[in-house]
């Protein structure tokens, strides 16, 4: 889908698929134990359809969800005046919020058709929003880049990713977004499910 780098193409087709994902997330919710909590997660052209179902997530459902993780795609500034479900993380422990990241070696790679504009980025491995970066497994350092709303990465290759379409995994880094930090979001997953049992139950 991403083949095209045309937002209106790209939105058209989606639309399609999309009708799939609404019936599947309904049935996960008609089958689901009353008022239990849950978590959106979704990578690339699922991180799209994260923030799509969000724009359409009732409120009664929007209160029982722990929290939304939005890997490999945007969050626009459009989005979130579209709903107020989207709500950008701050931090490790909030709840009902949605967690935004796209991981590159330098700005220049920013890949618009993925990555901008984006409304807002944290960082995975400190949960912070400001500039101050992260050391991850020792060699990596991992930053948020103010302006750009992105992930700045040092220290990492990428190089076991071959190019998609020949301008994925050039500069930067989409087939890592979820497994380069696949240890600090299981970590924080299981920290927001735990906080949202203290607080709403």
């Amino acid at each position: 889908m991403w083949a095209t780098r045309d937002e209106d193409i790209i939105n058209k087709r989606f639309a399609i698929a999309f009708e799939d994902i609404r019936n599947a997330f309904e049935t996960f919710l008609k089958n689901r134990p009353k008022n239990r909590p849950f978590v959106l997660a979704g990578f690339s052209q699922g991180g799209k359809a994260v923030v799509e179902l969000l724009k359409i997530m009732p409120k009664d459902v929007y209160q029982q969800m722990v929290a939304a993780y939005v890997l490999g795609y945007k969050v626009t500034p459009d989005d979130t005046l579209a709903s107020t479900n989207i709500k950008a993380a701050q931090g490790p422990d909030d709840i009902g919020v949605t967690i935004c990241y796209n991981s590159v070696s330098d700005v220049k790679y920013i890949q618009p058709v993925v990555a901008a504009p984006c409304a807002f980025c944290i960082n995975p491995v400190n949960w912070r929003t400001d500039d101050v970066p992260a050391t991850l497994h020792d060699t990596i350092t991992v930053s948020v880049a103010q302006k750009e709303k992105v992930l700045v990465v040092k220290g990492y290759s990428g190089s076991e990713y071959s190019p998609i379409m020949g301008f994925l995994n050039v500069g930067d880094f989409h087939s890592a977004e979820p497994w380069l930090y696949k240890e600090c979001l299981e970590e924080n997953i299981k920290n927001r499910i735990e906080i949202f049992k203290k607080t709403r139950f």
